[in-house]
């Protein structure tokens, strides 16, 4: 059930329970009473669905975001989102890197197999029987179009990723109940309420550190060239770039980084001793 912080010409209202109401705050509000009408804006809460705006589902299926604010209005793929901290939102490079890690296959552009090793034990039927050998533990929890009408459950669920197909659509993953087969679909409008999984940053473990005034990246975030200065003078260092699965992009002596190459998305930068392999700095670079 979600909680709209409404304000109305310089009136304020809390409205809690809207399982009975179809009105979207940021709507027109009609006064039945004397026929007026009020322009609403909602202001600083996160809104959630539940299906069919039911809240006691969201213990066993959880809650349906819209795109952007799951992504809390930032466009940057594997951002954090409205996920906790040291956590993103996956990418949809990292959805399918973790498809075939979990045994499935992505044969085609439209999917793939493997479905059944990312549900619950208890969802699907058929050939869409759930084996959870993954430990994913997906529940078809349905989802809400555009329209504001909801579907599916039981039947399937999808899942956003954060990575961008246009500016209106964004990828993302569904499971059928009946079908082992994965489909990857990118033309979802951001305004469908999906579901999410977040992922944790494998390099969690080394966020920005305390020395990181001594550094500083410019233009950032940049499309190509990434500028480093320092008042650190310990001799030659060396630049690790690091996607958020932990994996090494980019290593260099330079201080000046091209980036160019890469996906749109924030990445860590590792700034070391050339010779000791001392950890000086880490920096957080975002790639437009």
């Amino acid at each position: 059930m979600k909680k709209l912080l409404l304000i109305i010409s310089g009136m304020l209202f809390i409205t809690t329970s809207l399982s009975s109401q179809t009105f979207t705050c940021g709507d027109t509000l009609l006064d039945v009473r004397d026929g007026k009408k009020y322009t609403t804006v909602l202001i600083g809460i996160y809104e959630k669905y539940a299906y069919n705006n039911d809240s006691t589902k969201l213990s066993t299926y959880g809650a349906l975001y819209e795109w952007d604010e799951l992504m809390n209005y930032t466009t940057v793929a594997g951002g954090q989102g409205l996920c906790p901290a040291n956590w993103h939102v996956p990418t949809d490079a990292e959805w399918q890197t973790m498809i075939v890690a979990a045994g499935g296959t992505l044969i085609t552009s439209a999917g793939g197999y493997g479905g059944n090793k990312l549900k619950a034990i208890g969802e699907g039927f058929g050939l869409g029987v759930g084996t959870n050998s993954s430990g994913f533990s997906a529940k078809h929890s349905g989802d809400r179009d555009s329209y504001g009408i909801f579907y599916g459950l039981t039947a399937r669920s999808i899942f956003w990723t954060s990575t961008q197909n246009t500016g209106a659509s964004a990828y993302q993953f569904t499971l059928w109940a009946d079908r082992d087969t994965i489909a990857h679909g990118g033309n979802a409008q951001k305004i469908t309420g999906f579901a999410c999984r977040c992922l944790r940053n494998a390099s969690a473990g080394i966020e920005e550190s305390n020395l990181n005034n001594q550094f500083n990246l410019y233009p950032n975030p940049t499309q190509s060239i990434v500028n480093i200065t320092t008042s650190d003078f310990r001799g030659e260092m060396k630049f690790i770039v690091k996607d958020l699965a932990g994996r090494n992009v980019l290593n260099t002596t330079s201080k000046q980084i091209d980036i160019s190459d890469l996906q749109s998305g924030l990445y860590l930068l590792q700034i070391l001793n050339a010779k000791t392999e001392e950890l000086l700095g880490v920096k957080k670079i975002i790639k437009d």
